[in-house]
C-alpha cells in the first residue's frame, strides 16, 4: 500500500467465505495499478485477491451524523479551499493544535473515530435485476437507508457503488443484541419495489472488533504527486494530459506586439474546457505554462523566437510559466482565485475533484498541474453565465470535443453514472 502511494486503508479479517476485507482510498487513476501490485504481493503468500468494489457515492458514514441526519458535508467554501500542506502534514502527525482541531471539526473537515466493542460486519446488497430505471434505483437506495436507520446498528456507513455488488452496508452489532445483524439482513433481504428489485444481501462478520491495521493520512497538495513535471512534459498530450501555455494570457499577442493581455474566452475555451472533458471521460492533469518548442507561432517557430530564447527546456516543451499572471497576488492566493473560478464555471461546482499544484522550473518559472479526478457519480457542464449556454465536453485523444443532442445522450448511455 505505502509503495503505491496509498494513505488511507484498514484490514479486517473476516469469517466465511473470504479471509480478508481491506477498505482503502486509492490515489486518482490509480485503482487497477493498486490491484495489479496487491495481487501481485499476496499471490506468493497464496492468497488471492478475488472482488473488488468501486465506491461511487457515500450514501452515509456514522463518523459525519448529525441528530436527524445520515449524512453532513462541509461548507461548499470550505471544500473549494483544500487545506494547506502545513496544516495537512500537522493531522497526519497528530500534532494539531486543540483550538485548530476544534475549527475543523466544527467545518466537518475532522472527525474522530473511537470504535466500540462488538461485532463488525460487511453486508453487500446486490439487485437482483440487471437494469432498472433511475426512480426505483432511487426508491431502493430510500428505502435501504431507512432500514438502517431503524436497524439499530452502531456505527453504520452505506456506500454505493460498482464491483461485486451495488451496495455496501457496514456496521457494528452491540454485544448484548448480536441479532441486530440478523434482523437487518432480512429485513434488506424482503426488500421488493414494485415488484422488480429485490436487494440480496450476503453479510460477512469480522473476526475482532477491531481492524488488524488502521491508517488514515491525507496527501499533501504539493509533494504527493504521481508523476514529476519533465516525466509529464517528455510523455506529450493524450487524453489523460493537456499541456496549455498559459492559462488566459493571449501569447500569440505577446509573442507578436509584446503587449501581456487576459482574455476570458482563452480561459473559457481553454482550461475550462478541458477539465470539464476531463471529468467527463477519464480524469487526466493540465499543465499549464509551457509551450511545445516546434509549435507554430506568430514570426515562425516557437524554438526560435526571441522572446523565447533562453526559456528553460524540459523535454519537448519550453517552459515559460505563468507568474505574469499572478498580478499583485501570490502563488497561494491566486490557487484560491483559481478554484473560485473552476467552481463558478464548472457545474456541478468539482470540488473534491480538482487539485492544483505549482512546480517551480530552475527556480523562476512557475508551472501549474491541475489534476483532475474522474467522476463516477455525476456528469459536469460548462457554465459561463446564468444566460449563458450549457455546453457538455469529452476528453477523446490529445483533444476536447463538445457532445450534443443524440450524440451526447448516447456518450452518457454507454458511460452510466450515478
Amino acid at each position: 500500500m505505502t509503495d503505491n502511494g496509498v494513505l488511507s486503508f484498514a484490514i479486517y479479517e473476516a469469517l466465511g467465505l473470504f479471509d480478508l476485507f481491506i477498505r482503502a482510498w486509492l490515489p486518482s487513476q490509480a485503482s487497477e495499478k493498486v490491484e495489479r501490485a496487491l495481487g501481485n504481493a499476496l499471490d506468493p503468500e497464496s492468497i488471492q485477491l478475488l472482488e473488488a468494489f468501486s465506491v461511487t457515492r457515500v450514501l452515509r458514514n456514522h463518523a459525519w451524523e448529525a441528530e436527524g441526519s445520515d449524512k453532513i458535508d462541509p461548507d461548499r467554501s470550505v471544500l473549494d479551499r483544500p487545506l494547506p500542506d502545513h496544516v495537512i502534514e500537522r493531522l497526519n502527525s497528530g500534532q494539531i493544535p486543540s483550538d485548530e482541531r476544534a475549527q475543523l471539526r466544527e467545518d466537518c473537515v475532522l472527525a474522530s473515530l473511537y470504535p466500540g466493542e462488538g461485532i463488525q460486519f460487511f453486508t453487500i446488497v446486490a439487485s437482483a435485476t440487471l437494469s432498472t430505471n433511475s426512480e426505483i434505483e432511487g426508491a431502493l437506495r430510500n428505502e435501504l437507508l431507512k432500514r438502517v436507520r431503524e436497524s439499530g446498528i452502531r456505527e453504520p456507513a452505506v456506500y454505493e457503488g460498482t464491483g461485486f455488488g451495488q451496495y455496501i452496508v457496514t456496521g457494528r452489532a452491540d454485544p448484548s443484541d448480536v441479532f441486530a445483524i440478523t434482523r437487518l439482513f432480512t429485513s434488506i433481504n424482503s426488500l421488493v419495489l414494485e415488484g422488480k428489485v429485490m436487494a440480496r444481501p450476503y453479510t460477512h462478520v469480522c473476526a475482532h472488533s477491531e481492524p488488524l491495521f488502521f491508517a488514515d493520512r491525507l496527501p499533501l497538495m504539493q509533494a504527493a504527486r504521481p508523476h514529476d513535471l519533465e516525466a509529464l512534459l517528455r510523455s506529450g498530450e493524450s487524453q489523460v494530459l493537456a499541456i496549455r501555455g498559459s492559462l488566459g494570457t493571449d501569447l500569440a499577442r505577446w509573442l507578436s506586439e509584446g503587449e501581456m493581455v487576459s482574455s476570458e474566452k482563452i480561459i473559457d475555451d481553454g482550461v475550462i474546457k478541458i477539465v470539464v472533458g476531463m471529468l467527463n471521460a477519464d480524469g487526466g492533469q493540465v499543465v499549464i505554462g509551457a509551450i511545445d518548442r516546434n509549435a507554430t507561432v506568430p514570426g515562425g517557430r516557437a524554438d526560435d523566437h526571441p522572446r523565447l530564447k533562453g526559456l528553460p527546456l524540459r523535454g519537448e516543451y519550453i517552459c515559460l510559466g505563468v507568474n505574469d499572471e499572478y498580478g499583485d497576488e501570490d502563488w497561494e492566493a491566486f490557487r484560491v482565485k483559481l478554484n473560485d473560478l473552476l467552481a463558478a464555471k464548472i457545474q456541478p461546482p468539482p470540488a473534491g475533484a480538482i487539485s492544483i499544484s505549482r512546480e517551480t522550473v530552475d527556480g523562476t518559472r512557475d508551472i501549474w498541474v491541475i489534476r483532475v479526478q474522474p467522476a463516477r457519480a455525476t456528469w459536469f457542464y460548462r457554465v459561463l453565465s446564468e444566460t449563458g449556454p450549457v455546453n457538455f465536453f469529452v476528453r477523446r485523444g490529445a483533444g476536447t470535443i463538445s457532445y450534443a443532442g443524440i450524440e451526447a445522450d448516447a456518450y452518457k448511455r454507454q458511460r452510466q453514472r450515478g
